[in-house]
């Protein structure tokens, strides 16, 4: 749902905040292999994991920058798509700076799975004026019962995407 969401070209800039694993970086930079993947990621150990994910998938356009956003976003190339999967506390400070080096015409991707992120973020969205949309996603798995088969429910995910067109930025350079 993320990669449908982030719309990448073939020569898209992303920026993975909170990159994790290395899922969407990895998966981006297949979809956009004459592009650029710039997947930040504070965990030395995830940074890692994502360097050899992205050997293993023959990803040659993923570059791996090791620390904590926002700081650690300082120096990256404009990016025309930003996917925030994860900012901690930091949600705030994390979506002005990605919505400041956004190129114009640039989409920001943001995932929310605990209620503080939810909240700041849909708070940030909305105030800003720039909510394009928000998907609530629920995903569910069947499991054995007895002696019915069950449906449990996983953690819910909410995603936050804006577009920066014209009208942003007038309103929010």
């Amino acid at each position: 749902m993320v990669l449908a969401k982030l719309r990448l070209r073939r020569d898209a800039t992303l920026w993975d905040v909170g990159a994790g694993l290395g899922s969407v970086a990895v998966e981006a930079a297949l979809l956009a292999p004459a592009g650029e993947v710039w997947a930040v990621e504070k965990d030395p150990e995830r940074c890692r994991v994502i360097e050899a994910n992205a050997r293993a998938f023959g990803v040659s356009n993923l570059r791996v920058v090791p620390g904590t956003a926002p700081g650690a976003l300082a120096g990256l190339p404009g990016p025309d798509r930003v996917f925030v999967g994860g900012a901690g506390k930091q949600v705030e400070a994390v979506l002005e700076a990605a919505w400041r080096a956004l190129l114009p015409e640039g989409r920001l991707v943001l995932v929310a799975v605990t209620l503080e992120t939810f909240a700041a973020a849909a708070a940030w969205f909305t105030g800003r004026g720039c909510l394009g949309e928000a998907v609530h996603l629920g995903v569910a798995r069947a499991v054995p019962g007895r002696p019915l088969t069950m449906w449990r429910s996983l953690n819910p995910v909410y995603i936050f995407v804006a577009d920066k067109g014209p009208q942003q930025e007038a309103k929010n350079p």
